[in-house]
């Protein structure tokens, strides 16, 4: 049995072997998850409004931070860019990363889905 759940958001997310220690293999990270999470998403042919990312650090600290853009973000450099300005309001200098993770939520209906109609019985004149 397979009941049917709306989804309320799509993810992905990596834990590292080696903590990232730099800017650049972190943005490296980063672009990878993009990648990957627009890839789902296309799949299930959604969009949303808001992009969380979610970083553990070394010592197991987990934060995240979420941003909802004024229209449906639906491309891997809107997730990336996004990412990267959440990333820059976390506490610098970054402590070594252990987990990156990307989400989008606040999904929007798609304009190809089709309009389901009721059968309505038309009043008896």
């Amino acid at each position: 049995v397979e009941p049917f759940r709306e989804r309320k958001s799509v993810s992905v997310e990596r834990t590292y072997s080696r903590d990232l220690l730099t800017d650049e293999e972190i943005r490296s990270a980063l672009a990878l998850l993009s990648d990957m999470l627009r890839e789902r998403l296309g799949r299930n042919h959604l969009s949303g409004r808001t992009v969380t990312l979610k970083v553990r650090f070394d010592d197991f600290t987990t934060l995240t931070r979420q941003r909802t853009a004024d229209k449906s973000v639906d491309s891997r450099d809107e997730i990336l860019q996004i990412s990267e300005q959440l990333l820059t309001q976390l506490t610098r200098p970054l402590r070594p990363i252990r987990l990156l993770g990307l989400g989008v939520s606040g999904f929007e209906a798609q304009i190809d889905d089709p309009q389901l109609e009721l059968p309505l019985d038309k009043p008896s004149s």
